[in-house]
């Protein structure tokens, strides 16, 4: 009896050590330990762990701790999305719309991003609507694509809540307008942080007039409980679930909304990894920081560990421009910094930051060597 309890308790162990296992990973990671975040994250995702296999694709799609191989990042986020890992599979969205292993491929992101919405997570709520709208890889339904974009503005989306007071805003053949209902998320927008979307409230406040009231009043009581306020949630409408994705039609469309979000996400997957065998170099071919180079400021504050994983999860997010820079932390009067380079020109910098900036990052700096 005593041997049957021992063995329980020790069965019984084994996955919270796995968590804990998965979660001292993530923590190397967000300090910048991917080598050695790798090594304690592998067996975990041999093992099936669905978030190690997650953060195991993560580092191989931005190459940490491993030589970047966007193949094997796939292969990775598609055994965690398989075992039902929500980020993963957004993940998986994101790069078949940016064609990390070939030409982008709406259709087959719109499936990723299709089943990441049924798990709940509101970016992929987001770009499907989005996707819905404007036909893109997809028949369009309009009443699907406000569906979706209402679920991910009541989670607190801003891209969602913004896209959403465009569309009603502008209404369409399968879509009566609707400014009042367009004014309201507008609003949410701009108290979620999105300072663009004041323009469109300021606009549609002076058009309605009185009626602008009603519409502001509901938005206040959003922000104050967004799971009661505001107006109830639609009705989902029913959708034919297809592993095909349809056609694009060619029907002519209202303006529909472009803010398309992604998901916090870690770093991606291999093809075929052999248990215990050591990844050839740590990094891809970079160029090392020297004080003679350029750099630019991405984050600050008083936390190193928050601004190292926001310096991460921003080199996953734009991996396509920041890939091949360095990361380093800072430590100064305001605190820690988090600067990448080196950027051989002030232009160079400039444009960096440029870049970063029109793809929703604003907080950028050059800095000079």
């Amino acid at each position: 009896m005593m041997k049957r309890l021992c063995l329980l308790v020790l069965l019984l162990a084994l996955p919270l050590s796995a968590r804990a296992d998965v979660g001292a990973g993530r923590t190397l990671i967000e300090q910048g330990s991917y080598e050695q975040a790798f090594y304690m994250l592998l067996p975990l995702a041999e093992d099936q762990d669905p978030t190690a296999q997650y953060l195991i694709g993560g580092l191989y799609l931005i190459g940490r701790g491993v030589p970047q191989d966007p193949g094997e990042a796939r292969k990775w986020l598609t055994r965690a999305a398989h075992n039902g890992h929500a980020e993963a599979t957004m993940a998986l969205g994101d790069m078949a719309a940016k064609g990390f292993t070939g030409k982008p491929d709406p259709a087959q992101a719109l499936v990723w991003y299709r089943r990441a919405a049924e798990l709940g997570v509101a970016a992929a709520q987001n770009n499907l609507g989005i996707a819905l709208a404007s036909g893109k890889g997809t028949h369009r339904d309009m009443k699907s694509a406000v569906m979706w974009l209402e679920r991910a503005a009541r989670q607190g989306n801003a891209e969602a809540q913004f896209n959403l007071g465009h569309i009603l805003s502008a209404g369409g053949p399968q879509l009566k307008a609707d400014p009042e209902g367009a004014l309201m998320w507008y609003a949410i927008a701009v108290k979620s942080g999105l300072k663009e979307a004041g323009d469109e409230r300021n606009a549609l406040t002076k058009k309605l007039g009185k009626k602008s009231k009603l519409a502001l009043a509901s938005a206040q009581r959003f922000v104050a409980k967004p799971e009661t306020g505001g107006r109830p949630l639609p009705t989902p409408p029913v959708e034919q679930q297809t592993t095909e994705p349809q056609a694009t039609e060619p029907t002519p469309a209202p303006p529909t909304p472009t803010r398309s979000t992604k998901a916090e996400k870690p770093e991606t997957p291999p093809a075929t990894a052999q248990p215990g065998a050591k990844p050839v170099s740590p990094l891809p071919p970079t160029r090392k920081m020297s004080r003679a180079s350029y750099k630019v400021q991405v984050a600050s504050g008083p936390n190193q560990g928050e601004i190292s994983k926001e310096a991460s999860r921003l080199r996953f997010d734009m991996a396509e421009l920041l890939a091949n820079l360095e990361v380093s932390i800072v430590y100064g009067e305001a605190g820690f910094t988090a600067l990448m380079g080196p950027l051989a020109t002030p232009d160079e910098a400039e444009a960096l930051c440029a870049k970063l900036k029109a793809r929703g990052h604003k907080h950028c700096s050059p800095v000079p060597p």
